[in-house]
Order: C-alpha cells, then structure tokens, then sequence
C-alpha cells in the first residue's frame, strides 16, 4: 500500500510509498463489529441507497479511526466534484474548500487511488491555495482513500476522508486502519449498487410485461372488431401511434381502457 504522506511542519515526507504492515486482528475485529452495526445484523446495510450507506459508514469512523473527528464522502463524476455525506460543518467546509481550489488531500486521493495524509492543512506545501482557505476551521489534519471506483464504467468515484482536529492527528497507522475500513465499505456499497441495479432491471422487466399485455389487449380488441390477424391490428396500434404521435403503448393502454381508438394526441 503506497501513502502519501507528509509533515507539514518541516517538510519532509514520512513513509511516502512505505510499505505498511496489515492491522493486527483485534483492530480487524473492532472495524468489523463496527461496519455490521451498520446493519444491526451484519447482512446488508441499513440504508436503501448507495449515498445512505455510506452515510452510516462515516458516522462509525471516529469510533474506529484514531485521530478522527470529522468524516465525509466526497464523489468525483464528470469533472466535478460533490460532499454526498459529512458528520459536520466544518468537514463540508474543509471539502468545499478544496473543490474551490481544486487542491488537497481528497482530490488527490481521487485522482490518484492512494491515501493521501496530511499533518497540517494549514502549512501542507502540496496544496498552497488550500492553506488559507482552510485557517479558520478547527480541523487540522486529514486522512483520504478512495472507496469505491467506477471510474473504468463510467461511473463516480468515492472517498472517505477524515479530519482530525489536532496537528499530527493520523500516524501510518491510522493509514493501515483507514485500508481496512474503506475494503468493508466498498463491499458495502458494491453490494448496494448491486441491489439498485436489480430493482433497475426487475421494475424494467415489469414495465416490459405490462406493456406487452397491455398491447396484446389492444390488438385481440382490433382483431375482434375489424377481423383482422395479430400482425395486422398491430400495424393499426403503430399507424395510430405515428398519426397522433404518442407513444404506441398509451395508445394501446386507451384502447384496452376505454373499447375506443384514441382520436387525439
């Protein structure tokens, strides 16, 4: 695992691209129990989206990171740049900040997939314009990795930053901590996704079936009334559709509904 890792204070990188050890199983079982609580039973979290979860995921991460205070989720997508959650205020600001001056520890954890940790935002020599931007919020320190990547499908990229209002909050191993909690999260919320992808495709096959019985409706109508095969009472289903520009299911939907042709748009 590569950090990049700095004390703001003299300058000099600390375990930059250092390889770090695994935490050890009692801080693996800590940050385990804590991702269940999110679920209360282990299984799948709590919330119904994607945003949700990760929203209870940010609220365990002061119990679980040492030196947090604060956490958000920042999401990168089409360029920009968004705080989908936050425990606080100043950790929104200290995000937005950042977004301002397109600098700092989350959007560079986003571009470049490290975990990025910073003793003093207020003297970090990485990001010069974040510096100022930052003075009068009373958070100090940041840690960020990213959580979920969808860069690959077009799709968002997440972080999870945290905060810590002291200087020299995070040492390498709240690094190696914030490597497990982001693994259990990405789970969490691929699993998420997952689901929102099958309701996507369930409620796209329901509305498929409906529209065909609904058609099938229309067209037996048509060929009871003008004698008329399957494939003719359809032809008449589109040429009506065409004429009143409306889309061929509504006007199957009207004829099943009412026992009329539809006359107008």
């Amino acid at each position: 695992m590569q950090v990049d890792a700095r004390d703001s204070r003299d300058g000099d990188l600390i375990g930059a691209d250092a390889v770090l050890e695994e935490p050890d199983g009692l801080e693996a079982m800590h940050i385990a129990r804590g991702i269940d609580d999110l679920s209360g039973d282990g299984d799948a979290p709590r919330g119904e989206h994607a945003t949700d979860a990760l929203v209870d995921v940010i609220e365990i991460a002061p119990r679980v990171l040492p030196g947090c205070d604060a956490a958000s989720v920042s999401v990168q997508q089409d360029g920009e740049f968004t705080t989908a959650a936050s425990t606080s205020e100043h950790a929104s600001a200290v995000d937005e900040a950042q977004y301002r001056v397109k600098q700092g520890p989350c959007l560079q954890a986003l571009s470049t997939g490290q975990i990025v940790m910073s003793d003093d935002l207020t003297l970090d020599e990485r990001w010069p314009m974040l510096r100022g931007e930052v003075v009068s919020v009373p958070l100090r320190s940041a840690l960020a990795s990213v959580v979920v990547d969808h860069r690959a499908s077009g799709g968002a990229v997440w972080s999870l930053n945290t905060y810590g209002r002291l200087v020299g909050a995070f040492n390498p191993r709240a690094a190696e901590i914030i490597t497990l909690l982001t693994a259990h999260v990405a789970a969490i919320v691929s699993l998420v996704f997952a689901v929102e992808r099958a309701d996507l495709r369930y409620a796209q096959l329901e509305r498929a079936i409906d529209s065909r019985d609904v058609i099938g409706q229309a067209k037996g109508i048509l060929m009871e009334r003008h004698r008329v095969t399957a494939d003719q009472a359809f032809d008449l289903l589109r040429q009506a559709s065409q004429r009143l520009n409306r889309k061929l299911r509504d006007v199957a939907d009207e004829l099943a509904m009412t026992g009329k042709m539809p006359l107008h748009p």
